[in-house]
């Protein structure tokens, strides 16, 4: 295996699209690094000023942009499999164990007894070393599994049936008995559970410090599966070798619905499932880019019908 060949790009792809790509790639990198040490600042920054509700929305209606870019610049900057190794390595191996180690302590406090809640430790200091460290790694981790998914794409196509699965699902997780519903009106132990696992998997946007006294500011987050299907659909991009000038629309109209977006669940106090924004741009922005014979067009429809009926029933049961 040579690990510095490009990732696998579309069956009729040219030489000139993997020169194309590769190029492209290296650009994103530098993108990734700039973008990744001004949100590393903004962190610090935050933590500086005032606390009033003028510097919270500031700081996140600042960041939130900037992630998104850094996830996009990230997912764009893996055109090789090397590149990928040393993302996944350096994100995931950190980034998975003190996720998922909060979740089994918090489901099971009895594992705090296991040998192995050292090397947690260890882990654990490393992530939040330095302020930001942690949602970065979160949101290269997420990247990696999002460019990993996408090689399982072999036609740009695919993306609109996907998209609107995506969007169905992450409306079941947040009102019909998925994760974020559970964490609201399942049982208090049950429920915990579930907050800490939206906590240990989602990237904390920057905020000020908490006051002395009062009430802590809101802490808004963007959770791993948006970055990850965020990633998946621009990497999908690059592949496929859609125009730069549709990606940077694509991307502009994405961060600014998600801005806008973020401003509703202020507004709203509630969590909103961000998958349902994120899939209407990405087919919207590229219609031109789904042609789909007739037979193909039927079974979207069948396929949509039952996907409804299924959520419906999985609505059902967690009401029940």
């Amino acid at each position: 295996m040579n690990f510095n060949d490009p990732l696998d790009t579309a069956p009729d792809a040219s030489v000139s699209t993997l020169g194309k790509l590769e190029h492209t790639a290296r650009k994103q990198g530098y993108v990734a690094v700039a973008v990744a040490v001004l949100l590393l600042a903004l962190y610090q920054i935050s933590q500086r000023l005032p606390s009033n509700q003028w510097t919270i929305l500031l700081t996140t209606f600042l960041s939130l942009p900037i992630t998104i870019v850094f996830a996009v610049a990230v997912a764009r900057s893996m055109s090789n499999r090397l590149t990928l190794a040393l993302c996944g390595m350096v994100s995931l191996f950190i980034f998975l164990p003190v996720s998922l180690g909060r979740v089994l302590i918090a489901a099971n406090p009895s594992l705090l007894k296991s040998p192995f809640i050292p090397v947690l430790r260890v882990l654990v200091i490393l992530y939040g070393a330095v302020p930001g460290l942690g949602p970065l790694l979160l949101i290269v981790a997420a990247a990696v599994l999002g460019v990993l998914v996408s090689l399982l794409v072999k036609e740009m196509k695919i993306l609109l049936p996907m998209a609107a699965v995506l969007a169905l699902m992450d409306l079941w997780v947040v009102f019909g008995g998925g994760l974020v519903h559970t964490a609201v009106h399942a049982p208090p132990q049950k429920a915990a559970v579930a907050k800490t696992a939206m906590r240990a998997f989602s990237a904390t946007l920057p905020t000020v410090k908490p006051p002395a006294r009062g009430a802590e500011p809101l802490a808004a987050s963007v959770g791993f599966a948006d970055f990850l299907f965020i990633s998946l659909f621009f990497a999908c991009f690059s592949r496929f070798d859609v125009s730069e000038k549709r990606i940077l629309a694509t991307q502009i109209v994405l961060v600014s619905v998600l801005t806008v977006y973020m401003g509703l669940v202020y507004a709203l106090g509630s969590d909103l499932p961000a998958l349902v924004p994120i899939s209407i741009v990405i087919v919207a922005m590229n219609m031109k880019e789904f042609r789909y014979t007739r037979s193909e067009l039927f079974a979207l429809a069948y396929a949509c019908v039952f996907m409804v009926l299924l959520l419906g029933g999985f609505w059902w049961l967690g009401r029940r």
